[in-house]
């Protein structure tokens, strides 16, 4: 059975029900529409204002003006469509020449590891640490620390609004367990057609850290090093949903 992501909206909306963060929020919409919504609380001199009881005059205010209950209903819809379709990854292209191409995964360490019971320095400021290289790893006493690791599965970035990456994602297999991560599109329509969780790269984040520049794009770990296999998609034939 998919695993939709429906049943969150439930909650987000109940929890959008909140009166303060209904106010607070509707305080800035209206600020930043520069719309005159008329005096609806008593005007208190500088320096003698009761914030809470401003607030519950406020509250009072919208809800007798009907606001209150069009604020709410406006919240749950932009947190509705949010989920249902986030925000896509900006900058991202299909391409006829795939490429393959390997990313460094290390990371430099900012400021000293102290070990916590014995205030021995684990590692030091500007040491560089590639999490598929345990040779790279913090050492205590010169022993291993952790033991080696191995990416179990396969990243595959796609963007779910193109009907040529749909049936790419919708025929595409690998001996790994796959973790599909969308760039754009619906995460809900895409985890009922494949039959499996969704994830989204919100920001980006993800796609910058890799250089992914095309999609779709294959990413898992080659060695000590992420591999990174762009696709071309233009000779599949289009899979409409609904």
């Amino acid at each position: 059975m998919a695993k939709k992501l429906t049943p969150l909206i439930k909650p987000l909306a109940q929890a959008l029900k909140s009166p303060l963060l209904l106010l607070l929020a509707g305080l800035a919409a209206t600020s930043a529409n520069g719309k005159h919504l008329g005096q609806v609380a008593p005007v208190f001199p500088i320096g003698e204002i009761d914030m809470l009881e401003w607030i519950h005059q406020r509250l009072k205010g919208f809800e007798a003006s009907g606001q209150l209950a069009d604020m709410q209903n406006e919240f749950t819809e932009r947190v509705q469509q949010s989920i249902e379709t986030p925000p896509p990854v900006e900058g991202l292209t299909t391409t006829t020449s795939p490429r393959t191409f390997y990313v460094d995964p290390s990371i430099t360490i900012p400021k000293d590891i102290i070990a916590p019971t014995t205030g021995a320095v684990i590692a030091k400021a500007g040491t560089r640490v590639n999490p598929f290289d345990s040779r790279t790893w913090p050492k205590v006493d010169g022993q291993d620390v952790l033991p080696q690791f191995e990416l179990s599965k396969v990243l595959v970035f796609f963007d779910a609004r193109d009907a040529q990456q749909r049936r790419f994602a919708s025929e595409y297999q690998n001996a790994k367990p796959i973790k599909w991560v969308l760039t754009g599109g619906s995460p809900n329509k895409m985890a009922t057609l494949l039959d499996a969780r969704m994830y989204f790269a919100q920001q980006g984040h993800l796609t910058q850290s890799l250089n992914i520049t095309h999609v779709p794009a294959i990413a898992y770990q080659d060695g000590t090093r992420w591999r990174i296999d762009e696709v071309n998609v233009s000779d599949l034939h289009p899979l409409e949903i609904e």
